[in-house]
């Protein structure tokens, strides 16, 4: 079984709402920087399909840019279409659910009608919602609502990450910004507290937690407060426990395997998701195909590797 953890879906409406006419693909700024790109790939249900088969992808877990930094009816809009998609497809898709976190009772209850209502898996913000980092207590009640329901949640770069203004050139912001928010988000989410708040929440990161894997040497180090002068030891679940509580897929690199084989050097193979973030930065079945065969290849036993495509999302996604 193969789940593709990471692919973004964008209903029609929104795309065509939002895209410039005549041209095939729109790109979104925001402060004058680029955050998304548009185009008929994101809500073309048979191309997806077959690209799918020609990879031998058996479901595909669905998130959207319609919903993330989005009204309420937007989310609504997303949830329903995602809904419809997994029902008229079965097995095929899993949606996840779509809310302003931040967005008081009304967010919260649309929420619970996209998993309760809709059959959507999890929930899918973003590294930071505005301003707002993820150990912030005004999420709080977001998180309390996920654990109530018990579903997963799927963190994605935030589309302007956070010091956009100093990543306004060169797509700066895409290329390398949103990884830096993510590893921040990794990093805010444990320290801050929230796993110790709620311990049954699952999260999965996306693109690997950015650079997490490559600076845990470095910030082993610095859990030594008492020598580094910032106070003694922290009580509760340490760092290391806190870490293994989280998964991460392996999109965001273009089909690239040096990332996944750098991030294996420091986690656990049953802690990496497949993902692929088609239909933006793969694009084709045989894109699709190529990165299964390169993750198929890499030096793990043959159970390991089982999981990483389908079986570890699985279980995060409680299917079958």
């Amino acid at each position: 079984m193969i789940v593709d953890f990471q692919t973004h879906f964008t209903p029609r409406q929104i795309v065509e709402r939002q895209a410039e006419p005549g041209k095939a693909v729109t790109v979104i700024y925001r402060h004058g920087i680029p955050v998304y790109s548009l185009h008929s790939r994101l809500y073309a249900v048979e191309e997806r399909l077959r690209a799918m088969d020609e990879a031998g992808i058996d479901t595909s877990v669905l998130s959207s840019a319609g919903g993330w930094d989005a009204p309420l009816e937007d989310c609504r809009l997303v949830n329903d279409t995602l809904g419809r998609l997994a029902k008229e497809h079965p097995g095929r898709f899993v949606g996840l659910a779509h809310t302003p976190p931040l967005g008081g009772e009304s967010a919260l209850g649309e929420l619970r009608r996209g998993v309760q209502d809709l059959g959507l898996r999890g929930a899918a913000i973003t590294a930071h919602i505005g301003d707002v980092t993820l150990e912030d207590a005004r999420l709080d009640p977001f998180y309390a609502t996920v654990a109530e329901l018990d579903v997963p949640i799927f963190i994605h770069p935030a589309l302007l990450p956070l010091g956009h203004e100093h990543l306004a050139d060169f797509d700066l912001a895409r290329s390398v910004g949103r990884e830096f928010g993510l590893t921040l988000a990794v990093m805010r989410l444990i320290k801050g507290g929230v796993l110790r708040r709620f311990p049954g929440l699952r999260f999965v990161f996306a693109h690997l937690g950015g650079s997490i894997a490559g600076l845990l040497g470095r910030i082993r180090s610095f859990e030594d407060r008492s020598f580094w002068g910032t106070g003694g030891a922290e009580t509760g679940p340490s760092f290391a426990d806190q870490l293994a509580l989280l998964r991460f897929d392996t999109a965001g690199f273009a089909g690239a395997i040096n990332p996944t084989k750098a991030a294996l050097l420091e986690l656990p193979a049953e802690h990496i998701l497949f993902g692929s973030d088609y239909p933006q930065e793969i694009r084709t079945g045989g894109e699709l195909k190529a990165f299964i065969e390169r993750l198929r290849a890499l030096p793990l036993e043959k159970a390991q590797i089982d999981g990483i495509l389908g079986g570890n999302a699985a279980k995060v996604l409680k299917l079958g």
